[in-house]
């Protein structure tokens, strides 16, 4: 959560770093291992964004082509990014030599390869099927409450979203936010909404008032578990156990 409240308060998805960072040294593995797991599963964000847009544009006629062209490149993007994760381990020996055929100082030289094996070893995290197929599960799952919940929320405007409306509504806004952009992505949010809320039947008033709203809760929420998460990081940080444990 603190790495959440990183995102909307930092710009460019900083609090994905501060994740990494903080769950590297915790656990002993590395920032750079942690980092590429936080890679592999904004990847698989996307494309699963793509596949429930797409799947919900089916059924849906009324939709904005601005979107439309989106998902389509966003597909290309999250395709690409999944061949990526699928290669990129198997191709451990070739990046390391190319790294060492750069002419840098041999501590430089060892430090990057030994992190490249860190970040490749994090990619690797989901290439077990059973991990893998879990994942599916619970992002299909989590999405699915998330739409669910935007059907009820949009009636404190007294309006009405179906559930693959919301789907595409939450795909819109899932891609939008997995790039980096102003911090709690003020601004793109509310050109999201605007663009794909209006041809479902809100006005442009009641479509940026729905967001601004969806948008407070969520910084409420995100800060109350954040500052929570930043006192607890503070107080691991002085505890006996975890100076005994720096010590070592």
């Amino acid at each position: 959560m603190v790495g959440y409240m990183g995102n909307d308060y930092l710009p460019a998805r900083a609090g994905e770093l501060i994740r990494s960072a903080y769950l590297g040294r915790q656990n002993g593995l590395g920032t750079s291992f942690v980092l590429a797991t936080a890679l592999v599963e904004r990847l698989l964000d996307v494309i699963a964004l793509v596949l429930i847009g797409s799947i919900s544009l089916l059924v849906q006629s009324n939709i904005s082509p601005l979107l439309a062209n989106a998902l389509r490149f966003m597909a290309f993007a999250g395709t690409a990014g999944l061949i990526v994760i699928i290669a990129a381990p198997f191709q451990e020996k070739l990046i390391r030599s190319i790294v060492k055929s750069i002419p840098l100082p041999e501590k430089y030289s060892i430090m990057i390869s030994q992190q490249i094996s860190r970040f490749l070893t994090g990619i690797r995290s989901l290439h077990n099927g059973r991990r893998l197929g879990l994942f599916i599960l619970l992002t299909a799952t989590i999405w699915l409450i998330d739409a669910f919940a935007n059907t009820l929320g949009v009636r404190i405007i007294s309006q009405t979203l179906t559930i693959t409306q919301a789907l595409i509504f939450l795909a819109a806004l899932g891609l939008s936010s997995a790039i980096p952009s102003t911090p709690g992505y003020i601004g793109v949010y509310q050109f999201v909404a605007v663009s794909v809320l209006t041809p479902f039947g809100f006005s442009r008033a009641n479509a940026l008032a729905y967001i601004l709203i969806s948008q407070i809760l969520h910084y409420l929420l995100v800060s109350f578990w954040g500052l929570i998460g930043l006192w607890r990081i503070n107080r691991l940080k002085t505890s006996p156990e975890t100076v005994e444990l720096i010590k070592e």
